[in-house]
C-alpha cells in the first residue's frame, strides 16, 4: 500500500502458480520492504509473487499526468502483456508516446522479469472505458475494447457506426499489427471482458 491512492486492477496466474498483479499508484507504494516511486503524478506497477506468496519482483512503468491500467495477460512463454489509457505524454523506459485526443490507449509487452520489450500507441477516444488483452497458445495477441468515432492502429483505422463500437485487433508476439475489425449495433457497444480458452476460442 501507499500514502495515497493505489489499487490492483487485474491479477493472473501462470502455469507454475506464480501470481502477477497489475495496478496503479500515486507517488509511492510499498510491497513489504520494497518501495516504488512514480515518476509523475501516477504510475503503473507490475508485481510477481511466487506460489508461496513471496514477492519475486516489482516493476513500475510510465511517467505522465494521468495513466490508467486495465488488463493483464501471461503468455505461454512467460512474457507479460498489459494495456491501459493515458493523457498527455506517456514515457515508459525511454519510449515516449503522445496523446492526440482527450485520452489515448497503449499496449505493452515485457519479458518474464518485467523488462519492457515493446510499446504500442493506439489513437482513439475510448471515454476511459477499459480495454482487454489476451494471448493464445500460438503467441498471437488479441487486444479489444470499445471506441467512439475512430480508432487508429497505425496501419489501419476503424470508424464507429454507432455511438461506440467494439474493436478487435490482432498482433503477433513481436508486436507487429496483423488486422482489426469492429462490432457495431444500433446502440453503444461495450465489452466487459475478454477470454481465450485452450482451443484459442475467444469469448467477449
Amino acid at each position: 500500500g501507499g500514502i495515497q491512492y493505489d489499487a490492483v486492477i487485474d491479477m493472473q496466474q501462470d502455469k507454475d502458480a506464480n501470481l502477477f498483479l497489475l495496478g496503479i499508484f500515486t507517488e509511492e507504494s510499498n510491497f513489504g520492504s520494497a518501495k516504488i516511486l512514480s515518476e509523475g503524478n501516477s504510475g503503473i506497477y507490475l508485481a510477481k509473487y511466487t506460489a508461496e506468496g513471496n514477492l519475486a519482483w516489482v516493476q513500475t512503468f510510465g511517467s505522465g499526468n494521468e495513466i490508467k491500467a486495465s488488463s493483464l495477460s501471461i503468455c505461454e512463454n512467460g512474457d507479460i502483456l498489459f494495456c491501459g489509457q493515458f493523457k498527455g505524454i506517456l514515457n515508459i523506459e525511454g519510449r515516449q508516446i503522445e496523446c492526440t485526443d482527450f485520452s489515448d490507449s497503449f499496449l505493452a509487452k515485457t519479458d518474464a522479469k518485467g523488462k519492457l520489450l515493446w510499446l504500442k500507441h493506439i489513437k482513439a477516444d475510448t471515454k476511459g472505458k477499459a480495454a482487454y488483452v489476451v494471448s493464445d497458445n500460438t503467441g498471437k495477441i488479441v487486444y479489444a475494447g470499445s471506441f467512439y468515432k475512430e480508432i487508429d492502429f497505425g496501419k489501419e483505422k476503424l470508424t464507429a457506426q454507432s455511438g461506440s463500437d467494439i474493436f478487435l485487433a490482432e498482433y503477433d508476439q513481436n508486436g507487429n499489427f496483423l488486422n482489426a475489425r469492429s462490432i457495431s449495433g444500433e446502440n453503444n457497444q461495450v465489452i466487459n471482458d475478454l477470454v481465450c480458452d485452450k482451443n484459442n476460442t475467444l469469448y467477449l
